[in-house]
């Protein structure tokens, strides 16, 4: 995490892949978030039980909402004790710890 005074995240984002690529060899793709798209992330979280147990509970966040998500797919990746949702960019997911 990092604050920058660059208001423009295209070319912020532009910015890091160039530097990385510079730096490392490759230019991977690169997602800035604001303070308040995390803030989203968690009050928007469809498993409320992960207030109490955070280890369990994983967000991960996309670039973009998925036009055509494979949900099918997804449903076959997952064990047993594990359950996912997604909410627009927000991409959710929810072990089942038993003790």
């Amino acid at each position: 995490m990092f604050v920058s005074p660059e208001e423009d995240t295209s070319r912020l984002t532009n910015k890091i892949r160039g530097e990385i690529k510079k730096r490392r060899g490759f230019e991977p793709q690169v997602l800035l978030l604001e303070l308040e798209d995390i803030e989203r992330a968690i009050l928007k979280n469809p498993f409320p039980e992960a207030a109490t147990d955070p280890k369990t509970s994983h967000a991960g966040f996309l670039a973009s909402v998925p036009a055509k998500p494979d949900l099918r797919t997804l449903e076959s990746l997952k064990s047993d004790s594990e359950r996912f949702s997604r909410r627009m960019r927000h991409q959710y997911l929810q072990e089942a710890i038993h003790e």
